[in-house]
């Protein structure tokens, strides 16, 4: 039987998805001040959008934060406002729509290794070690890791680094509209979907995967704490920078951005389309990553001849 303590770290996995939606790496790749783009009226990270044919359709496009703490509360009113004139919510998964044991379960159900398989064979005897030395006083025995393959084993060590640092699934952005509860709710994406992406990464992307989650922790939590700056000022250019700046240097994660952000993005906007049909006015909250970039949400709303804009903040910054 599966564990209280099991059910909420799969619960907090599953709506960590790599904090933006897919973010990974240890580099902090860009300045921590804003680019010369925040100096403008200041933006939220928020775009409103209307499709080429009108028909009084619209919408809005906010860029979450999976994992936040208290103080990037509260939002913008600007956010709140598009909240309130939207008639649906739609998020990545409905997380609302099972139970978080029911959520756990499939977690750790498909992290598990097939029987008569451990960690240990999975890994060079280099990253085996780095992992045992990393674990070493923390609340997470290594016994208890060692059914599992590598991804799983990469987030649990992301997500007990930012839960200890104060950042909480409970407090992300998706988790605040849906708690909300007073507009029907569609998804993008199903929880089964998001968790065998990871399932499908090689055991090469996997181990490096890891061996990046081993790699700087504390360089780690410092480009997520750039990445949370860049959404609270809507600084597009900062963010795109710091999703995807790494690849210059580290292009042996092409293959996992391509299928955390990438092809996602493309089935995310056909999906979001298809729900547009059936509703006049919706909101739309998906990982910050999602957003940014030549093939990113924006991107693609406007290649798709979409009016979009992105909005400017009705309170100062410092007021968050």
């Amino acid at each position: 039987m599966m564990s209280r303590q099991t059910a909420q770290l799969g619960t907090v996995l599953f709506a960590l998805l790599l904090l933006f939606g897919g973010a990974c790496g240890s580099a902090a790749v860009a300045p921590a001040h804003p680019s010369p783009e925040s100096s403008a009226a200041p933006k939220a990270f928020i775009w409103h959008f209307t499709p080429p044919e009108g028909q009084g359709k619209e919408g809005y496009l906010l860029g979450s934060v999976h994992l936040a703490n208290s103080e990037m509360y509260p939002l913008d009113p600007v956010i709140e406002d598009a909240y309130e004139q939207a008639q649906t919510l739609i998020v990545e998964v409905d997380t609302t729509a099972v139970s978080p044991q029911e959520l756990g379960q499939l977690m750790v159900s498909n992290a598990a290794l097939p029987e008569g398989q451990t960690l240990e064979q999975k890994l060079s005897p280099e990253t085996w070690d780095r992992l045992r030395e990393a674990l070493r006083g923390t609340p997470i025995p290594i016994e208890g890791l060692a059914r599992f393959k590598p991804w799983f084993v990469a987030i649990t060590l992301i997500v007990m680094q930012f839960e200890q640092a104060g950042y909480k699934s409970e407090l992300g952005i998706d988790h605040y509209f849906l708690s909300k509860k007073d507009k029907p709710v569609g998804q993008l994406e199903n929880a089964e979907f998001q968790i065998n992406l990871f399932n499908g990464f090689s055991d090469e992307l996997q181990e490096l995967m890891l061996l990046d989650a081993l790699e700087d922790p504390e360089a780690a939590f410092a480009k997520f704490k750039d990445m949370v700056a860049a959404w609270q000022a809507g600084d597009t250019a900062a963010m795109e920078e710091l999703v995807y700046g790494e690849l210059r240097d580290h292009p042996e994660f092409r293959p996992l951005y391509e299928k955390l952000y990438v092809a996602r993005n493309y089935q995310m906007i056909d999906r979001i389309e298809d729900l547009h049909q059936q509703h006049d006015r919706i909101f739309v909250v998906v990982g910050a990553a999602h957003l940014v970039g030549e093939e990113g949400l924006v991107a693609l709303f406007k290649n798709r001849g979409y009016t979009i804009r992105q909005l400017t903040r009705k309170a100062p910054p410092s007021a968050e």
